[in-house]
C-alpha cells in the first residue's frame, strides 16, 4: 500500500487525531510517574504515525523522537518542535547505542511485523533500554472475536494478531519485570450493563497493552507499579462468566416464577376443587329433597286416582246409576238424531237433488247393509263418486268443507 494512501486509510479506519489523542491519555499517569524518577528520560516512538503518542509525552516534558518509514504520516504532523525522523524501526535501533533510552514505545505497529522480524526488533528494544527503563507496545486484541475475525484484515498490510499471553511470555523469557496487560478501548461497561451476545463476540477489549520494565537492581517507586499494575479491560473470559452467570440468574428467575406459578395454580385448583365437593353436596341433597318431594307428589296423586276410581266404580255400581241409564241412551240417540236432522236438512236445501238423493242413498245403505258392504259391487252402488261427474265432486267437496267450518 503506498504511503499516501496508507495515511488516508488510517484517517478513516482508525480514527481522527483527537480521537486516538483522547484514547492514548490513558498512559499520563503512568508517564507522569515515571518522569518523576527519571525528569532526563529518552522516549522513542517506534512508528509513531501521525505523531499523537509524541505530543503527549512532549507536554509531559519528556524529551521524544519518532521514527517512522511512512513520509506522508510525518509529514502530516505538521508541528515543527517535536523531533522526527524517517526511518526502518530495526535498522535505527541497531544503530543505537545500548541502554541509550528510558521508554520505548510501539503503538499499532508489531502486528505489522513477521515472525522473526518482531523477535529481533524486541531484542533491540531490550538491548537500548536502560535497566529499568519502560516498555509499552500497544496492538489489536485477537480475544474481541470481531476484531480478530474481520476488522483486524481490514488493514492489508497486517501480518497476523498477536495474543496478548505471547507477548507476554516473550517479554518474561528476556527477564523483563512488571510485565502487565492492559484491555484498551472497551465500550462496555460491566459495572452497568448487562452482557449479551454481541458482547461475547465483540465486547472484549479491542485493543491491548503490554507494559513492562527492563530488569534492575534498584526497585521501581510504589507509586509508579501502582500505576503499572492497574488492571483496565474486559477479557473473554470475564465477559463469558458474566454471560453465563446471568443467564444462570434468568434461569434461577425463571424456574422461580414457575414455580409460584405452579403453587398458584395448585391452590386455584384445591379450592375449585373443594367449591365443586361442596357444590355438589348441595346438589345431592337438593336432588334428595326434589326425589322425597315428587314421591310425595306422585303417591298424593295416585291416592287422589285410588280415590276417584272407586268413586266412579261407587256411581257406576249404585241403583240411580242403572236407573237412569234409558235416559243417558235416549238422551244420546236424541242428540245424534239432532246432528242427522240438521245436516239432512242442510243438505237438502242446499245441494241438487240429484246428489243429495246419491249420497243419503250410499249412507242408508251402509247403515241398513253394513254385512254386504264387503261385496265390491255394493260397494260401488254406496260409492258417492261412483255415479258423480267431476263437476258435482268439486261441487260436493266445497260444500262439505263450508259444513266443517260451520
Amino acid at each position: 500500500m503506498k504511503n499516501s494512501t496508507y495515511a488516508q486509510f488510517e484517517d478513516e479506519h482508525r480514527g481522527s487525531p483527537i480521537s486516538v489523542s483522547s484514547k492514548l491519555n490513558v498512559y499520563k499517569p503512568l508517564l507522569v510517574e515515571f518522569n518523576k524518577n527519571r525528569p532526563d528520560a529518552r522516549l522513542i516512538d517506534l512508528g509513531c504515525g501521525r505523531g499523537e503518542f509524541l505530543k503527549i509525552a512532549t507536554e509531559l516534558s519528556i524529551d521524544s523522537l519518532g521514527i517512522d518509514s511512512n513520509e506522508e504520516m510525518l509529514a502530516s504532523i505538521g508541528q515543527p518542535n517535536l523531533k522526527l525522523e524517517k526511518a526502518d524501526v530495526l535498522e535505527y535501533l541497531k544503530k543505537q547505542e545500548n541502554s541509550s533510552f528510558d521508554i520505548l514505545t510501539a503503538f499499532h505497529l508489531v502486528e505489522h511485523f513477521s515472525s522473526d522480524y518482531l523477535l529481533r526488533v524486541i531484542n533491540e528494544i531490550k538491548r537500548v533500554l536502560r535497566p529499568g527503563g519502560l516498555t509499552i507496545i500497544e496492538t489489536p486484541n485477537p480475544e474481541n472475536i470481531i476484531v480478530s475475525t474481520c476488522n483486524f484484515y481490514m488493514d492489508m498490510t497486517h501480518v497476523k494478531p498477536l495474543p496478548p499471553q505471547l507477548l507476554k511470555f516473550i517479554f518474561q523469557n528476556l527477564k523483563f519485570n512488571y510485565v502487565n496487560l492492559w484491555g484498551l478501548n472497551s465500550k462496555k461497561k460491566l459495572s452497568t450493563e448487562n452482557v449479551t451476545l454481541i458482547d461475547i463476540l465483540g465486547g472484549v477489549s479491542p485493543d491491548y497493552a503490554l507494559l513492562a520494565l527492563k530488569n534492575c537492581k534498584q526497585s521501581p517507586s510504589s507509586e509508579l507499579l501502582r500505576e503499572l499494575n492497574v488492571t483496565r479491560g474486559n477479557s473473554l473470559n470475564e465477559l463469558a462468566s458474566l454471560y453465563e452467570k446471568r443467564w444462570s440468574g434468568e434461569i434461577t428467575k425463571t424456574e422461580n416464577k414457575i414455580n409460584k406459578s405452579q403453587d398458584w395454580v395448585n391452590n386455584e385448583l384445591n379450592s375449585i376443587k373443594q367449591e365443586l365437593s361442596y357444590n355438589l353436596v348441595n346438589l345431592h341433597s337438593e336432588i334428595q329433597g326434589m326425589h322425597q318431594e315428587i314421591r310425595a307428589e306422585i303417591e298424593s296423586i295416585n291416592e287422589q286416582a285410588h280415590f276417584y276410581q272407586t268413586e266412579l266404580q261407587r256411581v257406576t255400581n249404585s241403583r240411580s246409576w242403572r236407573i237412569t241409564f234409558p235416559l243417558r241412551y235416549a238422551g244420546k240417540i236424541f242428540r245424534k238424531s239432532k246432528s242427522l236432522l240438521r245436516n239432512f236438512f242442510f243438505d237438502f236445501k242446499n245441494l241438487p237433488f240429484r246428489v243429495f238423493f246419491k249420497n243419503y242413498r250410499a249412507k242408508i245403505a251402509r247403515k241398513l247393509f253394513p254385512q254386504f258392504l264387503k261385496n265390491g259391487f255394493v260397494n260401488k252402488l254406496n260409492s258417492t263418486n261412483s255415479f258423480m261427474s267431476l263437476k258435482e265432486k268439486k261441487f260436493l267437496a266445497v260444500l262439505e268443507k263450508t259444513q266443517k267450518e260451520k
